[in-house]
């Protein structure tokens, strides 16, 4: 593919134009059978998507790299909405912060702009995106916090990469596990308290086979700062799932979490506290899809 098509589809995504891409997400490929439709990805799913095409230095195919943190500026995500549209796609809504990396004692002005990404979920695991579009763009003062941005759009990824360990079960654990330490403590919602890599590990394997086409959708994610470098992180998350009856199950979830962050960047979990909560989620469409 020549250089000049990729840029040539660039511009066309920036401009608006509605394009149909395949972007990898590393999600197991379904098993042959009938073809499915294509239909919306969970809410999980999309906004675990754009948090990795958005903040990774290598963004996903079709989105403008301008959009994306890279070397040269900090990116941070400040705000989000899913929703599920009538053509049955899902959108994406973000609210950015980017500031260029500079090398003068002078902080370079704050980009701050809205994007939306429709998304849909392809039987072979793929996530395809629709379009991506820009909605509005304006330049901030650089007194805004960066840093806080920052580390809280960081905070809610790993969030949202733990959550879709449970959804796609055959996503590699291991690099969310580099963020367990041997001293990491997981109270479950049901069962004993774990320890550690081990523990933990065979506990998430075991939920991913407990459930089939597990769903969830998180709530607000309330971050608070409790030392430096250490936070605490609060959420709720309603589900629905198969079990291995094949019984619908639903359910809500509340979460209690404390991350460290390290000196050299490195977030680590220190504590998970799970507990089943009320009341259960409603059915709708713009939760579960």
């Amino acid at each position: 593919m020549s250089a000049n098509f990729i840029m040539s589809m660039v511009r066309s995504i920036c401009h608006g134009a509605v394009l149909l891409l395949v972007v990898n997400m590393r999600f197991p490929a379904a098993a042959p059978g009938p073809a499915e439709p294509l239909r919306p990805p969970s809410q999980i799913a999309a906004l675990s998507f754009a948090y990795q095409a958005m903040t990774t230095h290598s963004c996903g195919q079709g989105i403008d790299p301008r959009s994306c943190a890279t070397h040269k500026q900090r990116l941070a995500i400040i705000r989000t909405d899913y929703r599920v549209l009538p053509n049955g796609m899902a959108s994406v809504w973000m609210e950015l912060l980017a500031q260029p990396q500079t090398t003068s004692h002078v902080p370079a002005p704050i980009i701050h702009s809205t994007v939306e990404l429709e998304l849909l979920s392809a039987p072979e695991g793929h996530l395809l995106t629709t379009a991506k579009r820009t909605l509005s763009s304006e330049t901030w003062e650089p007194e805004t916090d960066m840093q806080v941005a920052l580390a809280e759009t960081r905070l809610r990824e790993l969030v949202y990469r733990w959550l879709i360990l449970f959804e796609q079960p055959d996503i590699d654990k291991a690099a969310l596990l580099a963020h367990i330490r041997s001293t990491t403590t997981l109270n479950p919602a049901t069962g004993p308290r774990l320890t550690g890599h081990e523990q933990i590990s065979n506990w998430i394997t075991a939920q991913q086979q407990r459930n089939k086409k597990l769903q969830q959708q998180v709530e607000t994610i309330n971050i608070a700062l409790l030392a430096a470098q250490r936070y605490r992180l609060d959420f709720a998350v309603n589900w629905q799932a198969r079990g291995t009856d094949g019984a619908l199950r639903i359910g809500r979830k509340e979460y209690h979490w404390e991350v460290e962050l390290g000196t050299n960047g490195v977030m680590h979990i220190t504590h998970i506290q799970q507990r089943d909560a009320l009341p259960l989620p409603n059915m709708g469409t713009r939760i579960f899809c």
